[in-house]
């Protein structure tokens, strides 16, 4: 078996020295044949490599006819080549120690497979800067192995929508492949992206070694690594010619035009970051730009009509489309205006709060987030960071979290991410550095309840797979990277885990400002949890969802409902504020009998003073009128009985539809119901202050039914970011700013209510000033 590895060069008289002698020295080099295309050298490049192949019969040395960049070079040794396998290095550039012995051996492992039928035609391998790279701004490491072990199709949609790497170093090609197909690389620069292309396009196989093979000299003012007019000129080229071939096949599906279209969006917008941060002044850069895309998208349908309003704007259309209509508005100024448009969008994206800053670490996966909505009636969410099919259980660790929360970042932001696609909660703004400030500690799924909301995935038994100790004990040795403000345990049931009360206590002392979230079935009593409680460092969040023990044990198959609420007396004895009581409308329980069964069980358990969460099937995508009646009793009710708060969860609230509410319908229900006390208030026009400059906010300011209720005078958030912006066309300030004045607020924060409670008491606010009217 025998490697042929061509190497271009155009006046690199030094470096092709350094590069020769890495290749040479390399275990087993006595099956490579290096092939050095000089390029038409004006220096002693040509000369260097003579005298090294005058002493090496290994290598071989050839000139083009005339200079024709790396495409022409590499092309003259394509036709020099004997080896089975052609292997493409540039000039300046090294091979790993032991590098070629990696390559060989794997090939020889996967030619000895003979359960697969068809050859290895590529192969993939990965690769880190140089120490010589000056360049510090990018991070090392192939970022699509995973893409080269999909299907050929949504092989070639990833590579076309640009979330992969065209350059063809990072691979070894089938001598075969190349010359049966007749795949050779055209003139002018990023030549090597069609090629690649239409070597995956007639690969049936390709496998992928996850070694740092090649050792790229990555130097910042380098020609590859500086935008000019060529580049611009040579990179939609790669494209026109993809779309030619694909075309020319009769494989341009629906599916790959519309990623074909997505990458043109992606090379506009990467382009014009790039001049603004080159600082490129050139006009006559930016209008071959504009022209290159224009010429472009004339093969295309992407005429810019169907990326007006598009589901899901990145800010690379949203960088694409800005840069298209500044041209069609003239190019007087057109450079000035670029970076105005690039220094408004750049420090701006797409993100989460729950994948810059939390963790949720399952038996066998740590995802990013457990929220869930849907697209298209197809429940989404809930999304991977790790799992047993890409790492290895002993991977589990915070570095690799950061590493995919970053990546998936990045997806995000090129519109390339399925798993977050139209996503309710994601928001465009300028975010901080990722680090984790939030971790939920759901790591077993052992529970001693079934409830028929629940996923199996909640309650089948399984332990931990990975070590918790040691992601906790990384999470508490790192504080660049975790910075602790809210720590939840779920599962499964928390309390079940032998080693509960250890860690809990072990976390109430390494954050002792921290207060916990303990999500329980309060089944039990545990000691160190009602410790907690009383000292002011957990809050119990206990679902109850009935009115009575049959429906409790429809809906939670557990029979000891009076034993859960006296537990969860007996928890609130000392801090009842620090107990939340949630009630999840479900088809058994929305109904009269049950909402008011529920409120009697609280008052004969003497749980007023806790807090109650209303929430909603998390199955269902939107929340019917009828339930809503049912909700409107529910917080009527408790209220009348004095709860400490009442409130509507972030899930509760994603399923609100305000333009689908029949206000009237609910009115006229609970009339019929005889609570006609407890209707929807209209046109009341009270002057409000909203506490939180979130989605929830977001929500009420775009419902007419709120607008009719209340005139909001400004919005107050504890973010210090915010203070001093602007929401929704409302000033936003400190609570402070609450001191010196009356107004009623209403606290617009789901999950931290009981939080700006607290708040609001510390601040010396009434209670009285707290609006706990139902609003949806």
């Amino acid at each position: 078996m025998k490697i042929s590895i061509i190497i271009p060069v155009y006046n690199q008289e030094k470096s092709i020295q350094h590069c020769l002698t890495n290749l040479l020295q390399q275990l087993h080099s006595e099956k490579l044949e290096i092939l050095v295309v000089d390029d038409c050298s004006t220096d002693n490049t040509f000369a260097n490599v003579a005298a090294m192949a005058a002493c090496s019969p290994r290598v071989k040395l050839f000139k083009t006819v005339a200079n024709g960049g790396p495409g022409a070079a590499r092309n003259v040794g394509l036709e020099q080549a004997s080896g089975e396998w052609i292997m493409f290095v540039d000039s300046d550039d090294l091979l790993s120690d032991n590098a070629i012995e990696c390559l060989l051996r794997h090939l020889s492992r996967i030619e000895a497979d003979l359960l697969q039928q068809n050859q290895v035609d590529i192969l993939g391998f990965d690769f880190k800067y140089s120490e010589n790279s000056t360049n510090n701004s990018r991070v090392s490491g192939r970022r699509d192995l995973a893409s080269l072990t999909k299907t050929k199709q949504a092989l070639l949609n990833d590579y076309i929508s640009l979330t992969m790497d065209g350059s063809v170093i990072y691979s070894l090609f089938s001598h075969k492949l190349i010359m049966t197909n007749n795949i050779r690389f055209r003139d002018g620069l990023h030549e090597d992206v069609d090629f690649t292309f239409k070597a995956y396009f007639y690969a049936k196989r390709i496998s992928v070694l996850p070694e740092t093979i090649y050792l790229k000299n990555d130097r910042l003012g380098s020609i590859v690594n500086t935008l000019t007019v060529e580049h611009i000129i040579g990179f939609f080229n790669a494209y026109r010619e993809m779309l030619r071939f694909m075309v020319e096949r009769s494989a341009n599906t629906a599916d790959f035009t519309q990623k074909y279209n997505m990458g043109l969006i992606g090379l506009t917008a990467t382009r014009v970051l790039l001049a603004v941060e080159q600082n490129n002044t050139d006009q006559a850069l930016y209008q071959t730009l504009f022209e290159q895309v224009i010429s472009t998208m004339q093969h295309t349908d992407l005429d810019g009509k169907a990326w007006e309003k598009p589901a899901f704007e990145s800010k690379y259309i949203k960088l694409y489309q800005g840069f298209i209509s500044l041209f069609k508005q003239g190019t007087a100024n057109i450079v000035t205006n670029v970076r105005a448009l690039v220094d408004d969008l750049k420090p701006k994206s797409w993100s989460c709060y729950d994948l810059h800053h939390s963790i949720y670490l399952a038996p066998n996966q740590i995802r990013t987030c457990c929220k869930r909505y849907f697209v298209e009636d197809k429940i989404k969410g809930d999304v991977v960071l790790l799992d047993n099919s890409q790492y290895s259980y002993d991977s589990f660790n915070i570095d690799n979290v950061l590493k995919e929360k970053r990546k998936l970042y990045v997806d995000i932001n090129k519109g390339a991410s399925d798993d977050c696609d139209q996503c309710p909660f994601l928001e465009f703004k300028a975010w901080s550095d990722i680090k984790i400030e939030h971790v939920s500690l759901e790591y077993h799924s052992v529970c001693n309840m079934k409830c028929s909301y629940c996923s199996e995935t909640y309650y089948d038994g399984k332990k931990c797979n990975y070590s918790i100790e040691g992601i906790i004990g990384e999470l508490t040795a790192r504080p660049e990277d975790f910075q602790c403000k809210s720590i939840v345990w779920g599962g499964g049931e928390p309390t079940l885990d032998k080693n509960f009360s250890l860690l809990i206590n072990s976390l109430f002392d390494a954050f002792p400002s921290v207060k916990h979230r303990v999500i329980s079935n309060a089944t039990v009593l545990n000691d160190a949890l009602a410790l907690g409680i009383e000292q002011d460092k957990a809050i119990l969040v206990t679902s109850i969802d009935a009115g009575d023990a049959d429906v409790f044990f429809q809906v939670r198959k557990y029979r000891q409902f009076d034993k859960v609420l006296a537990n969860l007396a007996q928890y609130a004895t000392h801090r009842p504020k620090n107990i939340t009581i949630k009630y999840i409308f479900l088809p058994e329980n929305t109904s009269l009998q049950q909402v008011t069964g529920f409120v009697e069980k609280i008052k004969q358990y003497g749980l007023q003073q806790c807090n109650f969460q209303i929430s909603y099937d998390f199955n269902e995508s939107t929340i019917d009128d009828d339930s809503l009646v049912y909700v409107y009793i529910l917080h009527g009710l408790l209220t009348r009985a004095k709860a400490s708060l009442v409130f509507l969860d972030d899930l509760f609230m994603a399923r609100l539809k305000p333009t689908n509410i029949n206000y009237q319908y609910i009115s006229d229900k609970l009339s019929t119901l005889g609570y006609s006390s407890l209707s929807p208030s209209v046109n009341k026009q009270t002057n409000i202050v909203i506490w939180g400059a979130g989605k929830q906010t977001e929500y009420l300011l775009n419902n007419t039914h709120f607008r009719e209720q209340y005139r909001v005078n400004y919005i107050v958030d504890d973010t210090p970011s915010k203070i001093g912006t602007q929401f929704g066309g409302f000033d936003i300030l400190s609570p402070e700013e609450l001191v010196h004045n009356d107004y009623p607020i209403l606290i617009s924060a789901s999950q931290s209510t009981s939080i700006i409670m607290q708040r609001c008491q510390t601040l010396g606010l009434k209670p009285t000033r707290i609006v706990r009217d139902l609003i949806v």
